[in-house]
């Protein structure tokens, strides 16, 4: 009984999560000093199976490891767990690689790792058959031969091929926003995953993310084509249409353009929305990656526009007015828990 009211005020995974409930442990205990009463419950978390003991071991060298890659102080863990001073790592293991199967098979742990490698964030931002693109953060408007421009957001990537029989524009990555100059002899066609947009003479919004392209309108009409099916859909003023990964097109949505568009403003203007969607929009504006510890996080909605010139402030703000927690393992490494109950 009394770890689920730990549970509950610290904001852990119930224990049948070894892998998240071994994280959280290991950063709420290194980063603020923990009562009697929770050290005793932590160690009774651990002495409930040797698999306890050794994820929470596996969590302390994963946080090592960042710190010696990153050169990070660790600062942000200025104080020593007592409770756990027979379970954790020993001070000459500390940089000892880490290779368990759990760190090595979760995405969390993938994604992590990843961010420790510069090699990690040249591939990330290096596109090189783009004509143009975007660093982390960074914004840019171009214009074409034929006078359309593009709006380049954060992290995005395009190639362009204009011909005396056509316009083709590829989006490799990111967001972009075009305003199409009138040639009606050459039709202006963007490509995004697994769809084509036919511009009928127009500005819209292209999105891609790996998973989803979502297109938007701005201005008079585009048509929307899957390369996968005989599908499309023509869309106007004020909506939009997401194609999915196995070449769907979804239904016609309306939108709002000072929220959807805001990015063009250096804005992000979120009304009710999920903290685990505010948290994922400015994981694209800031090196390194902002996690989530706690699912139960989630539904927490956050009403507020943030400069996305800025997401620092924006976490500052996050924190300051949401029942949330922010620990920093290292400059790129930001975990997101429950505050601690007062």
């Amino acid at each position: 009984m009394q770890m689920n009211r730990l549970t509950e005020s610290r904001g852990l995974p119930p224990s049948d999560d070894l892998e998240s409930a071994a994280m959280q442990w290991y950063v709420q205990s290194t980063a603020t000093p923990l009562t009697d009463t929770e050290q005793a419950e932590l160690r009774r978390w651990l002495a409930q199976s040797p698999e306890h003991a050794q994820a929470y071991r596996s969590a302390d060298r994963f946080c090592q490891a960042l710190d010696a890659l990153d050169g990070a102080t660790f600062e942000a863990f200025p104080h020593a767990p007592p409770a756990l001073a027979a379970s954790s790592t020993p001070p000459a293991d500390r940089r000892r690689r880490v290779a368990h199967p759990w760190l090595r098979h979760t995405a969390l742990a993938a994604t992590l790792a990843g961010l420790l490698f510069g090699v990690w964030w040249t591939v990330r931002t290096l596109s090189p058959a783009a004509d143009y693109a975007t660093a982390l953060g960074e914004t840019r408007t171009v214009t074409l031969a034929d006078g359309s421009t593009i709006d380049l957001n954060t992290d995005t990537a395009v190639h362009v091929d204009l011909s005396p029989t056509g316009r083709r524009i590829s989006l490799m990555k990111g967001e972009a926003f075009f305003t199409v100059a009138a040639d009606p002899a050459r039709p202006f066609e963007v490509t995004a995953g697994r769809g084509r947009i036919r511009a009928l003479g127009t500005a819209f919004a292209v999105r891609a993310d790996g998973t989803t392209t979502l297109v938007s309108v701005q201005e008079h009409s585009v048509r929307v084509s899957s390369d996968r099916s005989l599908q499309s859909q023509d869309l106007t003023v004020g909506q939009q249409i997401r194609l999915k990964e196995d070449g769907t097109i979804g239904a016609v949505e309306a939108y709002k353009e000072d929220h959807r568009l805001a990015w063009r403003r250096n804005r992000l203007v979120f009304e009710n929305r999920p903290l685990s969607h505010v948290i994922a929009e400015l994981n694209r504006y800031r090196r390194g990656y902002i996690v989530m510890l706690d699912s139960t996080l989630s539904p927490l909605t956050v009403t507020a526009i943030f400069d996305t010139r800025n997401p620092e402030n924006a976490l500052h703000t996050i924190e300051r007015v949401l029942p949330v927690r922010l620990v920093r393992v290292t400059d790129h490494l930001i975990f997101v828990l429950r505050a601690p109950s007062s």
